[in-house]
């Protein structure tokens, strides 16, 4: 809750379950892919969930993130980054 946070999302360690983020501030904190090879934007599936956001990938049958209290609407593509190498 205090500064910027980043979540980060390893292609190695997808999470089997939904991973809920209670204190996401969109423009201020990131979410993080890495090691996706050609993984941009446009590969990262929003959908609304009341008054939460569902983060999921395209090539992924299962959401990642719950982010709690965060409107879809919200979200651009300048709240994600994208790294092909695993750090």
């Amino acid at each position: 809750g205090e500064g910027s946070d980043d979540y980060r999302i390893a292609s190695g360690e997808i999470p089997t379950s939904l991973n809920t983020i209670i204190d996401f501030i969109p423009s201020v904190d990131q979410i993080t892919f890495i090691g996706f090879a050609d993984l941009d934007f446009t590969n990262v599936v929003l959908s609304s969930d009341g008054a939460d956001t569902l983060i999921g990938l395209d090539s992924l049958d299962n959401d990642l993130f719950r982010l709690q209290g965060v409107s879809v609407n919200s979200l651009s593509e300048t709240d994600f980054n994208f790294s092909a190498e695993v750090t």
